[in-house]
């Protein structure tokens, strides 16, 4: 058991080594930890109550939960940089910019405008820096969502993405999701009129859609018809001569919608088509173990894996390889640090990290060693 446990600790901090090449940028975490302040106190509920008048939002709990340390921000970093501008380049897509997201002004305004801006103005504030949101709206590409999106991250036009982009793996090849901040289903809107329980027979019935719409799976004897946004999509389920009677969006989106301009169309009678989580999103950022922050967030998750190593077993071994393994990592972080710019900053943090965790393996040997010897006079 001993041995099983130790090969475990070893294949743990290799690829704990391995991930630092994917690490998020400081800029990521930052925006994770200000979405994630954002869920707790409210904001995020107020701001879509403000313009959907729906119930709290839905989010998962999966953001940062820290901003990081601004003696492990290097200045060549992501978040150094728009520190040092005092303003955040926010990506929206044309395609995208619509009432109640995006309402165009002056000034602008909307659900994804008020959220991104406070994110923003959170993560400033958290630096003891003035720092605003500067909105770019995106010209349509090849790829007039999604691609154009990623292609402004890639060129730099861009510092981060807050478009209503849904989180998907194969989106995760190209860009860094920071933290779900919305959560939506895909349903079907039927026509001005039209029967909101769906035909079983006839067809095919076309399907107005646009973007990640297109990708879902409709139910037998329907097919999709793409356009390019989600205003050409409502004008096709508008339009009562171009036959198309259907159509795929959020459930929140068609409301609104319907409100404003169809009160004769309605939702159909069946479950959604699928389920999305929205989240902003920043340029991928690759090897960051030569930095500070990249080293400080590895020697954190590997800490975290030997304490919890220690703590789920009785075994002294366990607990003196967990140890001795928590020794040898700073040893070799101590090299890593060596390789950045912020030399004594990485040194000093990556002592603290492993010297805690150090403390809490000891502990979980006293504790171990105190519940064996109860147990042994108890015995007795």
């Amino acid at each position: 058991m001993f041995l099983f446990t130790l090969f475990a600790l070893l294949a743990c901090f290799q690829a704990l080594s391995l991930a630092a090449s994917v690490e998020q940028s400081p800029l990521n975490h930052a925006l994770g930890a200000a979405v994630d302040a954002m869920n707790n106190n409210g904001f995020l509920d107020n701001t879509y109550s403000q313009f959907f008048g729906d119930p709290p939002v839905q989010v998962a709990d999966k953001c940062s939960k820290t901003f990081p340390s601004a003696d492990l921000v290097a200045a060549d970093s992501d978040l150094a940089r728009v520190l040092a501008a005092g303003r955040v380049r926010v990506g929206v897509a044309q395609v995208a910019v619509a009432a109640p997201f995006f309402i165009t002004g002056p000034p602008f305004t909307g659900s994804e405008v008020e959220s991104a801006r406070e994110a923003v103005r959170l993560i400033g504030e958290h630096y003891g820096k003035s720092l605003t949101a500067e909105f770019v709206i995106l010209p349509p590409g090849a790829d007039a969502f999604f691609g154009t999106l990623a292609d402004a991250l890639d060129r730099h036009v861009v510092d981060i993405v807050w478009s209503r982009m849904s989180v998907t793996d194969e989106r995760a090849e190209r860009v860094d999701f920071a933290c779900e901040n919305f959560q939506t289903q895909f349903v079907i809107a039927t026509g001005n009129g039209v029967s909101t329980t769906l035909p079983t027979t006839g067809g095919p019935h076309t399907v107005a859609c646009t973007a990640i719409f297109c990708l879902q799976t409709l139910p037998d004897g329907f097919t999709f018809q793409p356009f390019d946004s989600l205003t050409d999509v409502f004008n096709a389920l508008t339009d009562t001569g171009d036959g198309i009677d259907f159509a795929v969006a959020t459930q929140e989106q068609l409301l609104l919608f319907f409100a404003a301009s169809c009160p004769g169309c309605g939702l159909a009678d069946t479950a959604p088509l699928g389920s999305s989580v929205l989240s902003s999103s920043t340029r991928p950022l690759t090897t960051p173990r030569n930095t500070a922050l990249g080293i400080s967030q590895v020697a954190t998750a590997l800490a975290q894996d030997l304490v919890a190593t220690s703590q789920a077993s009785a075994s002294g071994k366990v607990h003196r390889a967990a140890d001795a393994e928590a020794r040898a990592a700073f040893k070799r972080f101590a090299k890593w640090c060596e390789q950045t710019t912020l030399v004594d900053e990485c040194v000093s943090s990556a002592k603290d990290i492993l010297e805690d965790a150090l403390d809490a393996i000891d502990a979980s040997s006293s504790s171990s060693s105190s519940s064996s010897s109860s147990s042994s006079s108890s015995s007795a």
